[in-house]
């Protein structure tokens, strides 16, 4: 594994992480607006499959800039359990089938199977991830597709046509096989290959919280408006 706190070959770095990161929570946020409380509404899910791959390719980042892989783990994993209340009150979903969070440890538990050889754990990350397939109850948020998606944005994180061809096709792919609407998460790429430039110190922290807080607040407007 390897630590940096500059750009990687021309990727971006820390500081143009954090504005991507910001793009993604602002997309999330309209997406779930729009599956929260307003579901007739369906240009906001269409603005919020910007969200996904951005957080895929910044656990992509995430890994190579870390310092404390496995505190980052334990980052995940608490916020995670945290979440995961809120997360089935919010959208009906059953106690196995995980939020987002739990999407990012596999795709971590994939990358680094990739980076250290362990093929077993590559092969677990996406056989936990695959059983959606089977039984759609059961799983990580974005299944398969977001597994694949964390691994691909790892394995071609230094080739950036590569990953976007690689990005597209699995949208495409995912639009095809699984949402139709995921199609349109396409256009995350231009924000993966020109990503803007902004310094946001403490972005990277407040998301955890924030995924947790905001979809608390949008059930309880939710819930106040059903009165």
């Amino acid at each position: 594994m390897t630590n940096h706190d500059e750009g990687i070959d021309g990727q971006p770095t820390l500081a143009q992480s954090d504005a991507l990161k910001l793009v993604a929570i602002v997309s999330m946020t309209i997406d779930h607006v729009g599956a929260i409380l307003l579901p007739q509404v369906g240009w906001l899910r269409i603005i919020g499959r910007v969200a996904f791959p951005l957080f895929a390719y910044q656990l992509a980042a995430g890994y190579l800039h870390t310092h404390n892989l496995s505190r980052y783990v334990l980052r995940l994993a608490i916020w995670g359990l945290i979440a995961q209340p809120v997360y089935m009150i919010a959208f009906g979903a059953r106690p196995w089938t995980l939020n987002i969070f739990g999407t990012l440890l596999l795709g971590l538990l994939a990358i680094w199977g990739w980076d250290h050889r362990r093929w077993w754990a590559v092969v677990l990350a996406l056989s936990l991830a695959a059983i959606q397939l089977w039984l759609p109850a059961v799983g990580p948020d974005y299944g398969l597709y977001g597994v694949v998606l964390c691994l691909a944005s790892f394995v071609l994180f230094q080739h950036r046509e590569q990953l976007a061809i690689g990005h597209g096709l699995l949208h495409v792919l995912a639009g095809i096989l699984f949402w139709p609407s995921q199609v349109y998460a396409l256009a995350s790429i231009p924000f993966i290959l020109w990503p803007p430039r902004l310094h946001l110190r403490h972005l990277p922290k407040l998301f955890y919280a924030y995924y947790p807080a905001h979809l608390a607040l949008l059930v309880l407007v939710r819930y106040l408006l059903a009165r």
